[in-house]
């Protein structure tokens, strides 16, 4: 049976306060947790799902400002929701 890949990045509504989020997946290909491509920017760790997460963050946002959400997590990918705060 062939494995199937969801590839999501998406900018959601902004919420009151004028928050943005995006969600974006890290998956994981033999250890190496790599990142959908996001307004032309990706990371990949060795370490975890969370620090290739946190690193794309910083790229995108690199003051920092931001905080992220685990929002779903199946085998061999999560779902994260990245919000820049104002």
């Amino acid at each position: 049976m062939a494995a199937h890949t969801v590839h999501l990045h998406r900018e959601l509504p902004k919420p009151p306060g004028g928050a943005t989020k995006t969600m974006f997946t890290v998956r994981d290909r033999n250890g190496a947790y790599t990142t959908t491509t996001v307004h032309g920017q990706r990371a990949s760790s060795t370490c975890s799902y969370l620090s290739a997460a946190s690193a794309l963050a910083a790229k995108l946002h690199p003051r920092g400002g931001w905080k992220l959400l685990l929002v779903a997590s199946e085998q061999g990918q999560q779902v994260f929701e990245l919000e820049l705060l104002q």
